[in-house]
Protein backbone atom coordinates (compact mmCIF):
# COMPACT_ATOMS: atom_id res chain seq x y z
CA UNK A 1 0.00 0.00 0.00
CA UNK A 2 0.69 3.72 -0.42
CA UNK A 3 -0.23 6.64 1.20
CA UNK A 4 -0.59 9.98 0.02
CA UNK A 5 2.49 10.83 1.52
CA UNK A 6 4.03 9.14 -1.27
CA UNK A 7 1.24 9.07 -4.09
CA UNK A 8 1.86 11.71 -6.38
CA UNK A 9 -1.33 12.80 -8.95
CA UNK A 10 -1.46 10.27 -11.62
CA UNK A 11 -3.24 9.63 -15.21
CA UNK A 12 -3.25 5.97 -14.12
CA UNK A 13 -7.02 5.49 -12.90
CA UNK A 14 -8.17 3.20 -15.30
CA UNK A 15 -10.15 1.36 -12.11
CA UNK A 16 -12.23 4.69 -11.89
CA UNK A 17 -13.72 4.10 -15.37
CA UNK A 18 -14.63 0.34 -14.82
CA UNK A 19 -15.65 1.24 -11.43
CA UNK A 20 -18.21 3.78 -13.42
CA UNK A 21 -18.58 0.84 -16.13
CA UNK A 22 -20.13 -1.79 -13.15
CA UNK A 23 -21.81 0.95 -11.07
CA UNK A 24 -23.71 1.55 -14.69
CA UNK A 25 -24.31 -2.30 -15.16
CA UNK A 26 -25.31 -2.54 -11.40
CA UNK A 27 -28.55 0.31 -11.95
CA UNK A 28 -29.00 -1.55 -15.49
CA UNK A 29 -29.45 -4.99 -14.02
CA UNK A 30 -31.64 -3.88 -11.05
CA UNK A 31 -34.03 -1.63 -13.81
CA UNK A 32 -34.11 -4.93 -16.22
CA UNK A 33 -35.31 -6.57 -12.46
CA UNK A 34 -37.92 -4.78 -12.60
CA UNK A 35 -39.14 -4.29 -15.80
CA UNK A 36 -38.62 -7.66 -17.37
CA UNK A 37 -39.88 -10.06 -14.62
CA UNK A 38 -42.85 -10.27 -12.85
CA UNK A 39 -41.92 -8.94 -9.47
CA UNK A 40 -41.81 -10.29 -5.26
CA UNK A 41 -44.83 -8.61 -4.24
CA UNK A 42 -46.75 -9.30 -7.21
CA UNK A 43 -44.77 -12.81 -8.51
CA UNK A 44 -43.33 -14.23 -6.04
CA UNK A 45 -45.64 -14.40 -2.71
CA UNK A 46 -48.43 -14.98 -4.36
CA UNK A 47 -47.58 -18.03 -6.43
CA UNK A 48 -44.25 -19.58 -4.78
CA UNK A 49 -44.87 -23.15 -5.51
CA UNK A 50 -44.53 -22.44 -9.77
CA UNK A 51 -40.55 -21.00 -8.86
CA UNK A 52 -37.90 -24.08 -9.36
CA UNK A 53 -34.71 -23.86 -7.21
CA UNK A 54 -33.41 -22.17 -10.15
CA UNK A 55 -35.98 -19.47 -10.43
CA UNK A 56 -36.33 -18.71 -6.35
CA UNK A 57 -32.16 -18.59 -6.52
CA UNK A 58 -31.87 -16.10 -9.36
CA UNK A 59 -34.86 -14.10 -7.80
CA UNK A 60 -32.70 -14.05 -4.58
CA UNK A 61 -29.42 -13.39 -6.73
CA UNK A 62 -31.03 -10.46 -8.38
CA UNK A 63 -32.71 -8.61 -5.39
CA UNK A 64 -28.90 -7.47 -5.06
CA UNK A 65 -29.43 -5.46 -7.74
CA UNK A 66 -32.22 -3.01 -5.59
CA UNK A 67 -29.77 -0.28 -4.63
CA UNK A 68 -29.60 1.50 -8.26
CA UNK A 69 -30.52 4.87 -6.66
CA UNK A 70 -27.66 4.35 -4.40
CA UNK A 71 -25.07 3.25 -6.70
CA UNK A 72 -25.95 6.50 -8.56
CA UNK A 73 -24.27 8.49 -5.93
CA UNK A 74 -21.18 6.55 -7.22
CA UNK A 75 -21.13 8.25 -10.07
CA UNK A 76 -21.74 11.51 -8.26
CA UNK A 77 -18.54 11.11 -6.26
CA UNK A 78 -16.31 9.86 -9.36
CA UNK A 79 -17.28 12.93 -11.44
CA UNK A 80 -16.65 15.58 -8.45
CA UNK A 81 -12.91 13.66 -8.18
CA UNK A 82 -12.29 13.48 -11.81
CA UNK A 83 -13.41 17.32 -12.84
CA UNK A 84 -11.84 19.06 -9.51
CA UNK A 85 -8.78 17.18 -10.06
CA UNK A 86 -6.96 18.90 -12.54
CA UNK A 87 -7.23 22.26 -10.97
CA UNK A 88 -6.33 20.33 -7.74
CA UNK A 89 -3.00 19.30 -8.89
CA UNK A 90 -2.91 22.99 -10.38
CA UNK A 91 -3.13 24.23 -7.35
CA UNK A 92 -0.92 21.97 -4.77
CA UNK A 93 1.85 23.36 -7.14
CA UNK A 94 1.28 27.24 -6.38
CA UNK A 95 0.32 27.51 -10.44
CA UNK A 96 -1.36 30.72 -10.67
CA UNK A 97 -1.97 30.97 -14.26
CA UNK A 98 -5.38 32.02 -15.06
CA UNK A 99 -8.49 29.09 -15.22
CA UNK A 100 -9.78 28.32 -19.15
CA UNK A 101 -13.14 28.24 -18.05
CA UNK A 102 -14.51 28.52 -21.57
CA UNK A 103 -12.97 25.57 -22.36
CA UNK A 104 -14.45 23.77 -19.43
CA UNK A 105 -17.57 25.26 -20.27
CA UNK A 106 -16.65 23.58 -24.27
CA UNK A 107 -15.68 20.47 -22.95
CA UNK A 108 -18.69 19.76 -20.69
CA UNK A 109 -21.41 20.84 -23.61
CA UNK A 110 -19.13 18.01 -26.11
CA UNK A 111 -19.60 15.07 -23.07
CA UNK A 112 -23.18 15.89 -21.94
CA UNK A 113 -24.90 16.78 -25.23
CA UNK A 114 -24.57 14.44 -28.04
CA UNK A 115 -25.37 11.47 -25.79
CA UNK A 116 -28.22 13.61 -24.30
CA UNK A 117 -29.71 14.39 -27.58
CA UNK A 118 -29.19 10.68 -29.01
CA UNK A 119 -30.77 9.42 -25.88
CA UNK A 120 -33.91 11.83 -26.29
CA UNK A 121 -34.45 10.43 -29.80
CA UNK A 122 -33.90 7.06 -28.88
CA UNK A 123 -36.52 7.25 -26.13
CA UNK A 124 -39.04 8.78 -28.17
CA UNK A 125 -38.67 5.76 -30.84
CA UNK A 126 -38.54 3.02 -28.04
CA UNK A 127 -41.64 4.56 -26.35
CA UNK A 128 -43.29 5.34 -29.41
CA UNK A 129 -43.65 1.72 -30.90
CA UNK A 130 -43.65 -0.16 -27.24
CA UNK A 131 -47.12 2.12 -26.22
CA UNK A 132 -48.68 0.80 -29.51
CA UNK A 133 -47.48 -2.47 -28.29
CA UNK A 134 -48.43 -2.61 -24.98
CA UNK A 135 -49.17 0.50 -22.53
CA UNK A 136 -48.10 -1.43 -19.06
CA UNK A 137 -44.80 -1.20 -18.65
CA UNK A 138 -45.35 2.94 -19.44
CA UNK A 139 -47.54 3.00 -16.44
CA UNK A 140 -45.13 1.34 -14.42
CA UNK A 141 -42.62 3.90 -15.42
CA UNK A 142 -45.55 6.78 -14.76
CA UNK A 143 -46.96 6.17 -11.53
CA UNK A 144 -43.60 5.04 -10.32
CA UNK A 145 -42.47 9.19 -11.26
CA UNK A 146 -45.27 10.40 -9.60
CA UNK A 147 -46.83 11.24 -13.32
CA UNK A 148 -50.42 10.77 -14.51
CA UNK A 149 -48.86 9.53 -17.76
CA UNK A 150 -45.10 10.25 -19.34
CA UNK A 151 -44.53 13.08 -21.15
CA UNK A 152 -43.11 14.50 -24.32
CA UNK A 153 -44.40 17.82 -24.84
CA UNK A 154 -41.98 20.79 -25.81
CA UNK A 155 -41.66 21.84 -22.42
CA UNK A 156 -40.70 18.74 -21.33
CA UNK A 157 -38.09 18.70 -24.44
CA UNK A 158 -36.22 21.84 -23.25
CA UNK A 159 -36.86 21.76 -19.86
CA UNK A 160 -34.43 17.65 -19.71
CA UNK A 161 -32.33 19.76 -22.45
CA UNK A 162 -31.62 22.33 -19.70
CA UNK A 163 -30.94 20.19 -16.47
CA UNK A 164 -34.43 20.26 -14.89
CA UNK A 165 -35.97 16.98 -15.87
CA UNK A 166 -37.58 15.61 -12.52
CA UNK A 167 -37.03 19.05 -10.88
CA UNK A 168 -38.94 21.36 -12.70
CA UNK A 169 -40.20 19.62 -15.36
CA UNK A 170 -40.91 16.05 -16.12
CA UNK A 171 -38.29 13.09 -17.59
CA UNK A 172 -38.77 12.86 -21.21
CA UNK A 173 -40.88 9.89 -21.54
CA UNK A 174 -39.69 6.55 -19.72
CA UNK A 175 -36.17 7.76 -19.27
CA UNK A 176 -36.16 7.84 -15.78
CA UNK A 177 -32.44 8.22 -14.98
CA UNK A 178 -32.40 11.37 -16.80
CA UNK A 179 -33.13 12.58 -13.00
CA UNK A 180 -29.61 12.43 -12.28
CA UNK A 181 -28.33 14.38 -15.02
CA UNK A 182 -30.25 17.32 -14.12
CA UNK A 183 -28.35 17.08 -11.27
CA UNK A 184 -25.05 16.65 -12.54
CA UNK A 185 -25.69 19.26 -14.92
CA UNK A 186 -26.22 22.03 -12.52
CA UNK A 187 -22.99 20.50 -10.29
CA UNK A 188 -20.84 21.66 -13.65
CA UNK A 189 -22.70 25.11 -14.10
CA UNK A 190 -22.15 25.90 -10.00
CA UNK A 191 -18.65 24.09 -10.03
CA UNK A 192 -16.22 26.91 -11.66
CA UNK A 193 -17.41 29.17 -8.42
CA UNK A 194 -16.86 26.29 -6.10
CA UNK A 195 -13.30 25.84 -7.74
CA UNK A 196 -12.46 29.75 -7.03
CA UNK A 197 -13.21 29.53 -3.44
CA UNK A 198 -11.27 26.39 -3.76
CA UNK A 199 -8.57 28.63 -5.09
CA UNK A 200 -8.36 30.61 -2.02
CA UNK A 201 -8.78 28.01 0.52
CA UNK A 202 -9.32 24.05 0.48
CA UNK A 203 -11.51 24.03 3.35
CA UNK A 204 -13.83 27.02 1.92
CA UNK A 205 -15.80 25.32 -1.08
CA UNK A 206 -16.53 22.23 1.73
CA UNK A 207 -17.84 24.95 4.35
CA UNK A 208 -19.98 26.65 1.65
CA UNK A 209 -21.28 23.29 0.26
CA UNK A 210 -21.95 21.45 4.34
CA UNK A 211 -23.69 25.18 4.43
CA UNK A 212 -25.91 24.94 1.40
CA UNK A 213 -26.87 21.33 2.66
CA UNK A 214 -27.97 22.39 6.07
CA UNK A 215 -29.99 25.55 4.88
CA UNK A 216 -31.65 22.99 2.48
CA UNK A 217 -33.74 22.23 5.33
CA UNK A 218 -35.56 25.21 5.80
CA UNK A 219 -38.99 25.34 5.57
CA UNK A 220 -39.33 28.61 3.67
CA UNK A 221 -37.17 27.18 0.78
CA UNK A 222 -39.59 25.88 -1.29
CA UNK A 223 -38.13 26.58 -4.82
CA UNK A 224 -37.62 22.84 -6.34
CA UNK A 225 -35.15 22.85 -8.63
CA UNK A 226 -32.02 24.95 -6.35
CA UNK A 227 -33.65 23.40 -3.47
CA UNK A 228 -32.33 20.12 -4.71
CA UNK A 229 -29.12 21.02 -6.09
CA UNK A 230 -28.18 22.90 -2.68
CA UNK A 231 -29.26 19.48 -0.59
CA UNK A 232 -27.12 17.29 -3.26
CA UNK A 233 -24.22 19.39 -4.12
CA UNK A 234 -22.37 18.48 -0.88
CA UNK A 235 -22.44 14.32 -2.56
CA UNK A 236 -20.54 16.08 -5.67
CA UNK A 237 -18.00 17.22 -3.81
CA UNK A 238 -17.27 14.78 -1.60
CA UNK A 239 -15.69 13.59 -4.68
CA UNK A 240 -13.72 17.21 -5.55
CA UNK A 241 -12.58 17.02 -1.97
CA UNK A 242 -11.09 13.42 -2.39
CA UNK A 243 -9.34 15.15 -5.31
CA UNK A 244 -7.32 17.97 -2.87
CA UNK A 245 -6.70 14.65 -0.80
CA UNK A 246 -5.09 13.26 -3.47
CA UNK A 247 -3.22 16.07 -4.61
CA UNK A 248 -1.72 16.95 -1.53
CA UNK A 249 -3.66 19.87 -0.20
CA UNK A 250 -4.98 18.98 2.67
CA UNK A 251 -2.84 17.10 4.96
CA UNK A 252 -5.21 14.36 5.30
CA UNK A 253 -4.34 10.19 4.78
CA UNK A 254 -6.17 8.39 2.17
CA UNK A 255 -6.09 5.31 4.27
CA UNK A 256 -7.79 7.59 7.41
CA UNK A 257 -10.15 9.00 4.75
CA UNK A 258 -10.98 5.29 3.59
CA UNK A 259 -11.38 3.82 7.35
CA UNK A 260 -13.33 6.85 8.04
CA UNK A 261 -16.07 7.01 5.24
CA UNK A 262 -16.36 3.10 4.81
CA UNK A 263 -16.95 2.57 8.18
CA UNK A 264 -20.25 4.86 7.48
CA UNK A 265 -21.16 2.60 4.47
CA UNK A 266 -23.66 0.16 6.78
CA UNK A 267 -25.47 2.60 8.66
CA UNK A 268 -27.21 4.00 5.14
CA UNK A 269 -29.69 1.13 5.74
CA UNK A 270 -30.97 2.72 8.53
CA UNK A 271 -31.53 6.02 7.08
CA UNK A 272 -34.31 7.21 4.09
CA UNK A 273 -33.77 10.16 1.70
CA UNK A 274 -31.19 13.56 1.67
CA UNK A 275 -29.43 11.75 4.71
CA UNK A 276 -28.71 7.97 2.57
CA UNK A 277 -27.21 10.16 -0.20
CA UNK A 278 -24.87 11.66 1.80
CA UNK A 279 -23.90 8.86 3.46
CA UNK A 280 -23.93 6.29 0.89
CA UNK A 281 -21.52 9.51 -1.22
CA UNK A 282 -19.01 9.64 1.82
CA UNK A 283 -19.12 6.00 1.94
CA UNK A 284 -17.78 5.44 -2.04
CA UNK A 285 -15.24 8.41 -1.15
CA UNK A 286 -13.70 6.09 1.41
CA UNK A 287 -14.26 3.07 -1.14
CA UNK A 288 -12.27 5.23 -3.92
CA UNK A 289 -9.58 6.55 -1.20
CA UNK A 290 -9.07 2.58 -0.01
CA UNK A 291 -8.08 1.92 -3.95
CA UNK A 292 -6.45 5.16 -4.71
CA UNK A 293 -3.65 4.37 -2.09
CA UNK A 294 -3.35 1.03 -2.95
CA UNK A 295 0.08 0.20 -5.31
CA UNK A 296 -0.44 0.45 -8.95
CA UNK A 297 0.31 -2.44 -9.86
CA UNK A 298 -2.66 -4.00 -7.03
CA UNK A 299 -4.39 -7.11 -8.30
CA UNK A 300 -7.63 -5.17 -7.33
CA UNK A 301 -6.84 -2.24 -9.15
CA UNK A 302 -5.68 -4.35 -12.17
CA UNK A 303 -9.36 -6.39 -12.11
CA UNK A 304 -11.06 -3.18 -11.89
CA UNK A 305 -8.90 -1.67 -14.90
CA UNK A 306 -10.23 -4.55 -16.93
CA UNK A 307 -13.84 -3.25 -16.74
CA UNK A 308 -12.77 0.24 -18.79
CA UNK A 309 -14.30 -1.10 -21.47
CA UNK A 310 -17.91 -0.87 -19.91
CA UNK A 311 -16.31 2.64 -18.03
CA UNK A 312 -16.51 3.86 -21.59
CA UNK A 313 -19.64 3.52 -22.69
CA UNK A 314 -21.45 3.93 -19.30
CA UNK A 315 -23.16 6.90 -19.65
CA UNK A 316 -24.61 6.02 -22.97
CA UNK A 317 -25.80 2.52 -21.30
CA UNK A 318 -26.95 5.06 -18.35
CA UNK A 319 -28.75 6.46 -20.31
CA UNK A 320 -30.52 4.30 -22.72
CA UNK A 321 -31.26 1.54 -21.08
CA UNK A 322 -34.85 1.83 -19.55
CA UNK A 323 -36.44 2.59 -22.91
CA UNK A 324 -35.16 -0.61 -24.45
CA UNK A 325 -36.29 -2.44 -21.24
CA UNK A 326 -39.68 -1.04 -21.80
CA UNK A 327 -39.88 -1.52 -25.58
CA UNK A 328 -38.70 -5.46 -24.62
CA UNK A 329 -41.32 -5.25 -21.45
CA UNK A 330 -43.98 -4.05 -24.23
CA UNK A 331 -42.87 -7.08 -26.28
CA UNK A 332 -42.70 -9.85 -24.02
CA UNK A 333 -46.41 -9.14 -22.48
CA UNK A 334 -47.73 -9.45 -25.92
CA UNK A 335 -45.74 -11.81 -27.61
CA UNK A 336 -43.90 -14.16 -25.51
CA UNK A 337 -46.75 -14.33 -22.88
CA UNK A 338 -50.04 -13.45 -24.34
CA UNK A 339 -52.14 -12.89 -20.97
CA UNK A 340 -50.00 -9.65 -20.23
CA UNK A 341 -48.09 -10.92 -17.70
CA UNK A 342 -43.98 -11.07 -17.05
CA UNK A 343 -42.24 -14.03 -16.49
CA UNK A 344 -41.22 -16.09 -13.41
CA UNK A 345 -38.00 -16.81 -14.48
CA UNK A 346 -35.25 -14.60 -14.50
CA UNK A 347 -33.24 -16.09 -17.55
CA UNK A 348 -35.11 -13.16 -19.64
CA UNK A 349 -32.92 -10.77 -17.84
CA UNK A 350 -30.06 -11.85 -19.49
CA UNK A 351 -30.43 -11.18 -23.66
CA UNK A 352 -32.45 -8.47 -22.47
CA UNK A 353 -29.36 -7.25 -20.63
CA UNK A 354 -26.81 -7.79 -23.87
CA UNK A 355 -29.29 -6.37 -26.30
CA UNK A 356 -29.53 -3.12 -24.00
CA UNK A 357 -25.80 -2.92 -24.18
CA UNK A 358 -25.19 -3.50 -28.02
CA UNK A 359 -27.71 -0.52 -28.26
CA UNK A 360 -25.53 1.83 -25.87
CA UNK A 361 -22.59 0.71 -27.46
CA UNK A 362 -23.44 1.09 -30.61
CA UNK A 363 -24.32 4.60 -29.68
CA UNK A 364 -21.49 5.14 -28.20
CA UNK A 365 -19.30 4.43 -31.37
CA UNK A 366 -21.45 6.68 -33.19
CA UNK A 367 -22.50 9.34 -31.69
CA UNK A 368 -19.84 9.85 -28.04
CA UNK A 369 -17.02 8.80 -29.21
CA UNK A 370 -16.28 11.30 -32.41
CA UNK A 371 -16.59 14.50 -29.73
CA UNK A 372 -14.64 13.07 -27.18
CA UNK A 373 -11.87 12.13 -29.54
CA UNK A 374 -12.22 16.02 -30.71
CA UNK A 375 -12.14 16.85 -27.10
CA UNK A 376 -8.79 14.67 -26.59
CA UNK A 377 -7.36 16.24 -29.77
CA UNK A 378 -7.61 20.22 -28.53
Amino acid sequence: MQDNDKVKPSRNLRFMDGLRGLAAFYVMVGHARWLLWEGYADGYLRHPEVYSVIDSGAMYFFSLFRYGHEAVMYFFVLSGFLIHLRLASKYSHKDQSNDSWLVYAKRRVRRIYPPLIACLIVTSICDYFGNRVNPAPYQTVAAFTNQPSLSYSIPTLIGNLLFAGSLRAPVWGSDGPLWSLSYEGWFYVIYPAFALLSKRSVWLPAAVSALLFAISFAPGWTEPLSKAIASMFVCWWCGAFLADVYCLRVPIKLSHVAFASIVLIPTFLFVQGIWRDVLCSIGFTGLVAFLLQLRGDNFLKNVLGKAKWLGDFSYSLYLTHVPVFCLLSALLRVYVFPGGTLPVSSGYLIPCVVLACVVAYLLHLIVERPFLKARHAE
